[in-house]
C-alpha cells in the first residue's frame, strides 16, 4: 500500500510535459525582441551623442576659422618706419598708470624699520609717499630703492623730522613714474 498521494502526472515529474515545448517556444521570441529592442536603444543613444559630437567639432572649427582671419589681419598691418601703426585706442591704455603695478613695487621697495602711512598721487605725473622710519638710515635705504626701482624716477626727499617723543622719524618723499616704454 502507498503512503503518499502523487497529484503530479507522471509525464511532467519524468520533463516530458507539452508545457516545456510551450514556455521555451514563448521565450524565444521574447527573447530576440528584447534584444532588438536594447540593440535599438543604444543605437539611438549612440547616434545623439554623434550628433552632439559633430556640431561640437563644427562649432570648434568656427572658431579656428575666426582665428585664423584674425591672425592673418594681425599679419597683415599696415607698417609706417618700421612700426606697426598704433591704434589710438592702444595708445590711451599705454598712458593709463597701472596703480597695481606701481604698488607692488612699493611693497617690494620698502624696506624693513620703514611704515608709509599715506600714498597720494599728483597731476604732474608724480607720487608721494609719507610714513615714518626708526631711523635717518632707513629713510635713505628706502629713496636709493626706489631710484633703482622701474617704476619711479627722479625720487626727492621733501622733509624728514625726529619725533623724539615716540622714537621714529617722520618723512615725506616725493618722486615721478617713469614713463612706460
Amino acid at each position: 500500500m502507498k503512503e503518499h498521494i502523487n497529484l503530479l502526472q507522471l509525464d511532467v515529474l519524468e520533463g516530458k510535459g507539452r508545457s516545456d515545448g510551450k514556455l521555451q517556444g514563448a521565450l524565444l521570441p521574447l527573447a530576440l525582441l528584447l534584444l532588438a529592442f536594447l540593440g535599438g536603444a543604444f543605437y539611438a543613444l549612440d547616434g545623439k551623442e554623434r550628433t552632439a559630437l559633430k556640431r561640437e567639432v563644427s562649432t570648434i572649427l568656427q572658431q579656428r576659422d575666426q582665428l585664423r582671419q584674425q591672425i592673418a589681419s594681425f599679419a597683415a598691418a599696415p607698417f609706417s618706419g618700421g612700426k606697426v601703426k598704433e591704434d589710438p585706442a592702444l595708445s590711451v591704455l599705454k598712458k593709463k598708470r597701472v596703480w597695481s603695478e606701481a604698488l607692488e613695487e612699493i611693497s617690494l621697495t620698502v624696506p624693513e624699520g620703514v611704515w608709509m602711512t599715506q600714498f597720494e598721487a599728483g597731476a604732474d605725473e608724480g607720487v608721494r609717499f609719507e610714513g615714518f622710519a626708526v631711523s635717518h638710515q632707513k629713510i635713505t635705504a628706502l629713496i636709493s630703492a626706489l631710484e633703482r626701482s622701474s617704476v619711479f624716477q627722479d625720487v626727492l626727499l621733501d622733509f624728514s623730522r625726529q619725533n623724539p617723543s615716540e622714537r621714529r622719524v617722520e618723512f615725506s618723499i616725493h618722486a615721478r613714474f617713469r614713463k612706460p616704454v
